[in-house]
Parts: structure tokens; sequence; C-alpha cells
């Protein structure tokens, strides 16, 4: 749009960039609250109700990762399988099964108990072949005999059938120690027992069995571990090593060549990571205290480097794992594990109310440390030892890092009159929406979403894809409401190791129309690494959580969303709305400027000049409304009206004009050139580059200009003001 007089070009308004949200300075930081550890629900195995039958504690547990199921096995020997729901749901009862219920040939009211030991073969797309197999024990003392129950998990391909008992096998040993490892490339499974020198390998490719005599036959061993095709057995006082043949298969023999060992003194829970990027063992011993009730009996955690080479001892640490009501107890360990990509470790507590699951950075630099601890639920009033209800005396612990929840078993309710109980837990990021309230200015021009991650997801994980989806919510009463944008997969592998933004930007985000007010920021991983970066607290309610598996974003209006004072290092990055944005709302114009050019009051002067020369309010030169007529130029001294020319004493042409300030906020979103002509004809208009300009300010936004030209006394001179809107 071309108007009025000049000889001088203002250059454009630079337009800045803001941000809105949490940008944490883009500083690594992973202080989670609990390290991300949240209590999900529990599941009451019900003494005396179908299907679940008087359990007992739940000392053994096996998950089906590729279904969502798992089995969970009672010291009486029953067998129950949990549907272990999506996200936060409650996990489920199935149905269950034992070997009274189940019985063969020569073998029926055979009652199998201490069902100590179990492991699921998954490995056929056909899930009707998806078989655990427990190992239990009949007699008592010496008199023992190890079965090991083959049992389908799915009859007929059916996810909501009861397990049944379709083999036994007898095991050459008198029974089976906890954590017996299953090698699902290969197709073995892995047995020994206490006080035995006898390791036992099952052949799930043809149900054959092989044995070597050669372990010490003079320890206690308590739980054994396959990694990197080498198994650890462990006891109160040594680790032992045993390097399998190629393919996991057993050795013929056991000898100095494939058998080694390493003092662990105290070690009663044990642990090896599988990651041969991480050659390394975790054990823990634990001081009892008779009276559970002690504030100062500490955990003791010794990592050891394992692997190919020899075998050596790491740093030990001193930890304290808290509960509710003794802040520092620690008691007994129940068995844990590992997770495959973050190698966080999980545990819980045992003979402790309430329980609780603490989260170790095993590989911290020092030594085993805490990262985080949940305390769980006393059901009922603290009662003296022995406890008979809460969420404690944790026996088995199921991981499983495709969702990333991990599930532990009980034995609470011992006296049958309560009930055993199963827990589900969130142990990281994954697994959740989570974001923060923001605000937004109206007009404003969305450029990207972005995240701090504090490390790079990892690579070619069995378990989560490495990536992460952005979002932005609209508010529903200081809620998140409607998703508004989402991105697609954004690469978290990438990340450098120290840290960095990722960033996510399409047409979609772009073009979004923001109508001002507040909004949310979200997202979500796909790892269980600590890849978001955390910002600390900020006021309650400034976040929101909401438990949901890695995908799209769905609409939160009218779910229930927890509210949070977490802080995230995420922003928006944005174009302010500049001026003339604004006051195209604010007069009723079209927001793309198709009515700029309109004269509403019929004073033959446009909408845009009357933006640009300061003409709209209530002082001298303005009108209230652009309804109003205003044609009035601008006076000596004055703050609005049109451009007024006229000539110094040399007989140059002076333009005065008001012009918003290329300081100003909000940016003005036009420009002003000052042209020249010496006839008025079309391609004569040009800027004058000698022509000075003199400037003084009125206010932050506006400021008044006198344009003189260079021209002394020309027989013909024009000149102009041109607004532009880039």
């Amino acid at each position: 749009m071309i108007g009025f007089l000049g000889a001088f070009f203002a250059a454009p308004q630079t337009v800045r960039a803001d941000t809105a949200g949490y940008s944490g300075n883009g500083v690594v930081n992973n202080g989670y609250v609990a390290a991300g550890l949240n209590f999900i629900a529990d599941l009451q195995f019900s003494p005396g109700s179908a299907p679940v039958g008087s359990n007992g504690g739940l000392y053994s547990a096996a998950i089906d990762t590729t279904t969502g199921y798992a089995l969970f096995g009672s010291i009486k020997g029953d067998m129950t399988k949990v549907k272990l729901g999506v996200g936060a749901a409650t996990p489920t009862v199935v149905g269950m099964t034992n070997s009274l219920n189940d019985g063969f040939p020569g073998k029926g009211g055979l009652t199998i108990s201490s069902l100590t030991n179990m492991v699921i073969d998954t490995r056929s797309a056909d899930l009707s072949q998806h078989y655990a197999y427990v190992a239990g024990n009949t007699g008592s003392g010496n008199n023992t005999t190890c079965y090991l129950m083959k049992v389908q998990m799915f009859p007929q391909g059916n996810l909501q059938a009861a397990p049944k008992v379709v083999g036994l096998i007898t095991l050459p040993i008198p029974s089976a120690i906890t954590q017996s490892p299953i090698d699902l490339v290969n197709g073995y499974i892995y047995f020994t027992t206490f006080q035995s020198g006898t390791l036992v390998q099952l052949n799930l490719n043809d149900n054959t069995i092989k044995s070597v005599t050669g372990l010490p036959a003079n320890l206690n061993y308590w739980q054994m571990r396959l990694a990197n095709n080498i198994l650890y057995v462990s006891d109160p006082t040594q680790i032992t090593r045993v390097k399998l043949d190629a393919n996991g298969a057993l050795p013929a023999s056991l000898n100095a060549g494939n058998l080694d060992s390493l003092p662990s003194p105290g070690t009663t829970t044990f642990y090896a990571d599988t990651d041969p990027a991480h050659p390394y063992a975790y054990g823990a011993m634990f001081t009892v205290d008779p009276n559970h009730q002690s504030t100062s009996v500490p955990a003791i955690f010794t990592r050891y480097n394992i692997g190919s080479g020899t075998m050596s001892q790491g740093p030990t640490s001193t930890l304290y794992l808290p509960n509710a009501q003794n802040p520092v107890t620690s008691f007994y360990v129940s068995l844990g594990g590992i997770d495959p990509d973050s190698h966080y470790l999980l545990m819980g507590t045992d003979n402790a109310l309430p329980g609780s699951v603490s989260k170790i950075a095993g590989e911290a630099s020092a030594g085993p440390a805490v990262a985080g601890v949940v305390v769980l639920r006393e059901h009922n009033a603290k009662q003296p030892w022995p406890y008979s209800d809460g969420d404690l005396n944790i026996r088995s612990t199921l991981i499983d890092a495709t969702t990333g929840y991990a599930y532990f078993g009980t034995d609470t309710g011992v006296s049958n009159s309560i009930g055993t109980r199963m827990l589900k837990v969130q142990y990281s990021q994954k697994g959740s929406i989570k974001g923060n309230r923001i605000a937004l200015p109206a007009g404003s021009s969305l450029t990207s979403v972005n995240l701090f991650a504090n490390m790079p997801a990892v690579s070619g994980s069995a378990s989560s894809s490495g990536n992460a989806r952005l979002a932005i919510y609209s508010d529903n009463a200081g809620s998140p409401g409607t998703v508004l944008w989402q991105s697609g997969d954004v690469d978290l592998k990438s990340v450098p190791v120290g840290g960095g933004w990722i960033t996510a930007s399409n047409s979609a985000l772009t073009s979004l129309t923001i109508a001002g007010g507040n909004y949310w920021l979200a997202w979500q991983v796909d790892t269980t690494c600590d890849v978001p970066a955390y910002a600390g607290t900020g006021a309650a309610g400034i976040g929101f959580a909401i438990s949901q598996p890695y995908g799209a974003f769905g609409n939160l209006a009218g779910v229930a969303t927890t509210p949070t004072t977490d802080l995230w290092q995420m922003n928006v990055t944005y174009t302010p709305p500049t001026g003339l944005v604004l006051f195209r709302s604010a007069n009723g114009l079209a927001a793309d400027g198709s009515q700029d050019a309109l004269e509403p009051a019929g004073d033959g002067v446009a909408s845009l000049f009357k933006y640009a020369f300061n003409m709209i309010g209530s002082g001298t030169g303005q009108a209230a409304s652009l309804s109003i007529p205003n044609d009035t130029p601008v006076g000596s001294g004055g703050i609005a009206g049109l451009p007024a020319m006229g000539l110094d004493a040399s007989g140059r042409l002076t333009i005065a004009c008001i012009r918003r300030k290329l300081s100003a906020s909000p940016a003005s979103g036009i420009t002003y050139a000052f042209e020249f002509s010496g006839d008025l004809s079309a391609g004569s208009w040009a800027v004058n580059a000698a022509a000075t300009e003199t400037t003084t300010g009125i206010d932050a936004t506006y400021e008044r200009v006198v344009v003189t030209d260079s021209m002394v006394n020309p027989p013909k001179r024009f000149g102009r003001v041109k607004i532009t809107n880039p």
C-alpha cells in the first residue's frame, strides 16, 4: 500500500523469536521425583475365592512380554495367570492351575509345591506353543524330588484361557534354586540346587536333559544368572562362573578351563547385567534386625567386574533404603532385576512394613547408589512382628522394559486371612505423558517445539524404539484438553552424550492459530533411560501426568490426569504477534490483512495508515475507533496524524511523520519507506539516499520523524510515505 510523502527508507524491524516453557538452561538433570518410580496398582489374590485359591507367597514369576501376561507361582503350588494391563490398568487374574488340577497317568494326586523357579518360552509365533517351565518339589527334608512342570500359557491360543499343566519332567537334583535362567536364542534352561555340585540343562528343542558335576558341592547356592554365554551361580561366600560351550551348551565337564570363582562374602542377592557393554554383576548383603524396626540397618552393595576376563571386585557402598515409618531402614532384600536399557537395578525390601521398591544406579562411579525409592502401602495399622498385612515381603520381581513397568510378588497374608498381593510399579518415564502449562500471546506464530534430552537413548534396543513424541494441548479449565498439534517420532538415539535439544516442527505447527492464553506442552518417550530433562518444581498444578503406552497423543478433555509440580526442560519457540496483528484483532479486521485497505469511516484514510501513524486512541490527532473519521495531519510536536509535507529555509522538501520504533515491543509488522519523484510518473518514485532524518522519541512505541530532501529549490518535487506489510 502506498500513500503520502517521503524521501527516506527505514529498515524492517527485526522479528524476535521468543520461547514459552521451562528451558532450564539446557542442563542435564535427571533428578526426577523418586527417580521416576511410581506405584500404580496392586492385585489381591483373595484366599478362598475362585479362581485364585489360597495362593501363599508368590515366590516365582515369569512374564510373556509378547502378550502382556505373566504367571506367578506360590509356595503352596498354585500357578496363577495374570493379565498385566495396559498403562495404569490394574492387573487382573485370568485363571489358575496346579499339579493336582492337571494330573498325569501315574502322577495323579502328586502335590508339587515350593514353586520358586519359573521361565517362559516365547519363541513361537503360535501362542498355544508358549510354555512356562515351573520347578517345584515334593516331599520334605532330604526326601524331596524336583519336578519341572510344563505349563501351556494359552491353551488353544486363547489369551483368556486358564493355564494348563501339559507335561512333567523329573530333574536329577532334589530341588531347584531361585532364578534359573532361560536362553531363548539357543533354547536352553539351566538349573542347580542347594549344596549340590550338579548343573542341569534342559534342551527346549527336544526336551532332553543334560547334567554335569563339578561345582563346589559344599556351597549353599542361591541364585543363578546367564550373561553372554556364561553362567554365574551365587552363594553367600562366592560367585562361581561357568563358561558354556558354543551355542549355550553345557561343557562335557567342569574344569579350570571353564570354571572359576570370586569371593563375595555375605551375598544374599545377586544380579548380573546381560549387556556385553556393561560387564558388571552386583551382590547385596543385608544385616538382619530381629525386631524389624531398626533405623540403622544398612544394605551393603558391591559391584563386580565380570565377563570373559578375570573377575574382580569393584567398589562397595553402604545404602539405606527408606520407608515411611523407618526412614533409613533396609531389612532384607527381595529378588530383583536389571533394566536392559538404563541398567538400573530394581529391588524390594522384605520384612519391613510398609515395604519399598528401590532403583539403584549400579554403575555410579563411587559405587552403587540409591537413585530413588517408592514407599509401598500399609493396608492396616502396623502390627507387631510378624506383620500380617501391607505391601511387604516381596518375593519375586518381573521387569518389562517394553512398557516401563515392573511387577512384584509378595507373601503378604501368610495367615490365609488377608491374601497375597502382586504390585505394579512404573519405574521410568516410559509409559507416561507428561508436560507443563504455558501461556502464549494471541496471534503468535509457532516455529518449533523443543525438549532437552539428558542423554541419548540406546541404539539397537530390543525393548524400545528410542524415540520421543511432542504435543501441544488446549487448556480445559486448568487441565490439558484437546490435542492441537503433535509430532511424529523424534529420534533420541542421536542426542549427544552430554545432552542436547531435540526439535519438532511441521506445517501443521507453523499454521496453528493461537488465540492466546494457557496451553499445555506434552512429551512422551519410548525408552527407560533418563532422557527427558527435569527443571525442578513449580507451582501446584503447573504440570500433569497420565499413564499411557507410547504412541499417538489422545484428547484429554474429560480424562483424569494427575496434577504435578514437575517442571520439564521443554519449550515452544514462536514469533510474537506483531503490533499489526494485534491491531487487526482489536479492531475487527481480517487476520490475513485483506481488510487493511478498507476505510470504515469513509474519510479516505485506510485502516493500515491509521495503525502506522498512531491515529487510534484518545489523544490529540487520534480518534476512538476506525469508524470515526480522522484525516488530521500530524502537527508540530504531535503524537499522531497523517504525514505532513513542508519546505525548510533552503527550499528543500520536508516530511513530518509518526513512525513505530524498531525497538518497539511488539514488533510493528510493517516497514516505512520515504520516496521522491520529480513528475509523479510511473517508475519515478525512489528513495533518496542523500536525504537526512531527525528523530524525536514519543514513547516506547512511537517516534516523530522529520525527513529532509537533498534537492534545493527544485522546480517540481513530490514525496510519499510507503507502508509495506512484509
